[in-house]
């Protein structure tokens, strides 16, 4: 019967095609999902959401219906593996990035991974743009993305640049609440005594 079921499988579908199945399983490398005909194909967690996770846990449960994509069939050990792909059966999120966001715009997102040059910062599932360490911060001189966010953190952030034949956004932090310069005319006019700190002594004089 199985034999029967897995033919008849391999000759109704092909890569490509969309199918309804039930998440059956999860394992840590991704999700197995009961096709019927006692058949099951799996998701590889790579393939299940447009953002990166950790475990299949974090997007699916048992029993879940699902629409997934047909991926491959091959025959291995003498049985049907069919590998399955639960985000290329959605919309691929950058196809309408131009539609939702443009340079200048201010958005929320969550931050994914520091690294020694800036962070990465998901603004929408499977979009992530980077923030620079010099655009961290109007005030302070950042030399580890640590030293100003972390990860999992949500922020505010200004949209720099966006290309979308490279895939690639530029972000910035320090611009998303304006800058701090542009206010010196008005809040600091000349002739004003005001107090301060003193942060370093140079031979020219005091900063």
């Amino acid at each position: 019967q199985r034999e029967e079921a897995e033919a008849a499988f391999s000759e109704d579908h092909k890569p490509g095609d969309l199918l309804k199945g039930i998440v059956s399983r999860l394992e840590k490398f991704g999700a197995f999902v009961d096709l019927g005909q006692g058949l099951e194909g799996l998701i590889h967690i790579s393939e299940i959401s447009w953002s990166r996770i950790d475990h299949p846990s974090e997007v699916l449960s048992v029993g879940q219906n699902l629409i997934v994509k047909l991926l491959k069939t091959e025959i291995s050990n003498e049985k049907l593996k069919i590998s399955l792909s639960l985000k290329q059966a959605t919309e691929e999120p950058w196809s309408t990035l131009q539609d939702e966001y443009k340079s200048g715009d201010i958005v929320l997102g969550k931050i994914t991974r520091l690294l020694k040059f800036g962070a990465f910062i998901e603004i929408k599932p499977g979009v992530e743009g980077l923030l620079p360490l010099n655009e961290m911060s109007h005030t302070k001189r950042i030399t580890r993305p640590e030293e100003l966010v972390k990860t999992g953190e949500t922020v505010k952030v200004l949209i720099k640049e966006i290309n979308l034949a490279e895939k690639r956004i530029l972000l910035s932090l320090k611009d998303s609440e304006g800058d701090p310069w542009a206010l010196v005319p008005s809040k600091f006019p000349v002739g004003k005594v005001i107090k301060g700190k003193i942060k370093k002594k140079e031979i020219s004089g005091y900063l």
